[in-house]
């Protein structure tokens, strides 16, 4: 198994109504960190931890597109 620290851009949304005032929203820069589930062309796919089946069971799954990615770590355990 691998693990990466990826630091990424997320989407801003707002639950404001009808207000008049827009928000100043920008998108968000999260660093997340987990073991690589799925390495695919367009997205990555991590997860916070697995059990010891064969295959494993995943909890946490969190899944990036690639395009959103700025920078990416390979950690070593």
């Amino acid at each position: 198994m691998k693990a990466v620290r990826l630091e990424w851009i997320d989407t801003c949304g707002s639950d404001a109504t009808w207000d008049g005032t827009p928000e100043d929203l920008r998108p968000a820069k999260i660093v997340s960190v987990g073991i690589i589930v799925a390495d695919e062309e367009a997205y990555l796919t991590i997860g916070s931890s697995c059990d010891d089946n064969v295959p494993p069971k995943w909890d946490g799954l969190l899944c990036i597109p690639k395009t959103a990615i700025t920078r990416r770590s390979e950690l070593e355990f």
